[in-house]
């Protein structure tokens, strides 16, 4: 089955790398959800696109037509970057509030990437699946939720790590946390708080 697989992830990952320049919202709709990815061989995972979390700088550019050249339909008055401190650069995709930012040094990026192009998501947090199991590397795990102030512990294992999540466990993650929150509706009110 590797081979099929391969075959598709492929043909996928080809789908999404179009549909990132043409419609990053829909490029990000379309990832291969994490429920299904978290239990893929790592050689298929690595020919899928590459999900993104991190704190990075996201850059506009202004961009003007040659004197006396005729416009052009693929003309963008605006061009958009993502670049870390230690030198890795995409090409931002954006939609939504995102489309209409400035240059920020310090944002909390969420989205995927396929090589250099990136669709980065509208909100600086992504909201995790019901039964994806939460990947804690590197992330601080909050288990107060930030909108009712109540505590959110959840059961670890004897390996002390997290269960899937679950409608009753919501969660999101930025690049530095993942937060638990005791209602799935206070993710998009937690977008707004300083977690990111």
């Amino acid at each position: 089955m590797l081979k099929q697989g391969t075959e598709l992830a492929l043909a996928h990952t080809r789908s999404i790398a179009a549909m990132i320049r043409k419609d990053p919202e829909q490029a990000i709709a379309n990832a291969l959800p994490m429920v299904v990815r978290q239990d893929l061989p790592d050689a298929i995972v690595r020919l899928l696109e590459t999900r993104v979390s991190m704190k990075a700088a996201l850059n506009v550019f202004g961009n003007i037509s040659l004197p006396g050249a005729a416009a052009s339909a693929e003309f963008e008055p605006y061009t958009r970057s993502v670049t870390t401190g230690d030198g890795r650069f995409w090409n931002a995709f954006t939609y939504g509030a995102r489309a209409a930012e400035r240059t920020r040094a310090k944002a909390s990026i969420n989205g995927i990437s396929v090589g250099t192009d990136m669709a980065v998501a509208d909100s600086p947090v992504r909201q995790l699946e019901s039964g994806e199991r939460p990947d804690i590397t590197g992330r601080a795990v909050v288990e107060i939720c930030p909108v009712s102030h109540k505590e959110t512990a959840v059961t670890r294992n004897d390996a002390g790590e997290l269960p899937a999540i679950t409608e009753e466990t919501p969660a999101f993650e930025t690049a530095e946390r993942l937060v638990y929150v005791c209602s799935g509706g206070h993710i998009s009110q937690g977008r707004g708080a300083n977690l990111g």
